[in-house]
């Protein structure tokens, strides 16, 4: 199924190459974000929205971030036909989610494509 939605909303490859029950990490990032309790979640580079699925029924507001537009479609279709939830995604990254009132916000695997220059001046 993600072959066909990767192919229909043109997201980039490696959005597929990562679903979360092969990924520890996210899975390791979900048990810490339910331990805090937080009421706001921001996903900087959500990808397909594999984190905020598994974090919607805890009662975290989720908003789910990435520069790859046909992934945050793809992220929106799977969140409410598939998963019968109602995720928040949105294009962009760091000054997209800097709009938005969050609480704790999550930056996992999403240095690929992006200078140390500016990595660097974007957490500082």
């Amino acid at each position: 199924m993600v072959l066909s939605l990767r192919i229909f909303y043109k997201f980039d490859p490696w959005h597929a190459q990562a679903p979360f029950y092969t990924r520890l990490y996210k899975q390791k990032a979900c048990d810490i974000i339910k331990d805090l309790h937080p009421k706001s979640v921001g996903d900087v580079g959500c990808g397909l929205g594999d984190i905020g699925r598994h974090l919607h029924d805890k009662h975290i507001i989720y908003k789910g971030f990435d520069i790859d537009l046909g992934a945050i479609k793809a992220a929106r279709f799977l969140s409410k036909i598939f998963w019968n939830t109602n995720l928040s995604f949105f294009e962009g990254s760091f000054e997209e989610c800097a709009k938005h009132d969050i609480e704790f916000v999550i930056m996992l695997n999403w240095l690929h494509g992006i200078s140390p220059e500016k990595v660097i001046n974007i957490l500082t």
